[in-house]
């Protein structure tokens, strides 16, 4: 499934699905992209709408030529909470129309996390169930003392439906992903630390910005080609051909050579 298929299952299941407030907000206007969450009322949960909206945001980030973004709230103490559970429970009222949103929004938050640039999710609240999985979908997870982050699916007793366990084996490994999945407890920014899947900051959003900052004072089509190598989805030796003797490239060597003169 590609991610106009994807968008299109999802406006399939939220076609029935009465429309509940809540929005996904892009930011392009800077050096680093900002992909908010807006639905404080619901604790963030996704609804049917900003699930078509994340697809939206995905797209449009897929033909940004920047190379940093931040994923986060715009709710102070909040970070997500899942799915909107009136539309969900009412938009997949079967098991074919369940495979239908899991492969949509799998493909949505995979190729979230499968952009050419570095992604911080900024935790500084709950991020639980689908609020966890799509903390997944960026490369780096920045966490606030009052923040916890727990895959309750097992609970629930259902599995994650959004693709976050092929994505968090990808962060920490198949054996701790298997033992946060089926633990189903709720994890601190401590213990997410000690697996590797965050880093605990006092200010997460203070230090995600600083981190991608200086990320982005780098030419952006090198950090772009160092992630097409690190996702091993391109011929590397092609991904740096396309870098080297490039703009940024031969205004880095000019640069050099005036310095040792």
């Amino acid at each position: 499934m590609n991610l106009q298929e994807a968008r299109e299952v999802l406006v399939e299941l939220g076609r029935d699905t009465p429309v509940k407030p809540g929005t996904v907000l892009l930011d392009l206007s800077g050096a680093i992209a900002r992909l908010s969450l807006d639905n404080g009322a619901a604790k963030n949960a996704v609804t049917l709408q900003m699930m078509v909206q994340l697809a939206d945001a995905v797209e449009a980030l897929s033909q940004w030529r920047g190379a940093a973004l931040i994923l986060a709230s715009r709710h102070g103490g909040l970070f997500c909470s899942g799915g909107h559970l009136g539309q969900v429970r009412h938009a997949i009222d079967n098991p074919e129309r369940a495979a239908k949103m899991h492969r949509a929004m799998s493909t949505v938050l995979d190729q979230l996390l499968a952009l050419p640039l570095v992604s911080v999710s900024v935790i500084e609240g709950p991020a639980i169930g689908g609020g966890a999985e799509l903390s997944t979908a960026t490369d780096f997870r920045f966490m606030g003392p009052q923040s916890s982050l727990r895959f309750v699916h097992a609970s629930l007793g259902i599995a994650p439906g959004w693709g976050g366990t092929a994505r968090l084996v990808q962060h920490v490994g198949r054996g701790p992903a298997l033992k946060i999945l089926v633990q189903s407890k709720s994890m601190s920014p401590q213990a997410c630390e000690e697996v590797g899947l965050a880093t605990f900051a006092q200010k997460p959003s203070i230090a995600a910005g600083r981190f991608l900052t200086g990320i982005a004072q780098h030419p952006p089509e090198a950090i772009r080609a160092i992630k097409m190598q690190v996702l091993q989805d391109r011929d590397p030796a092609v991904v740096f051909s396309e870098v080297w003797g490039a703009t940024a490239h031969q205004r880095a060597l000019d640069t050099l050579r005036a310095h040792q003169k």
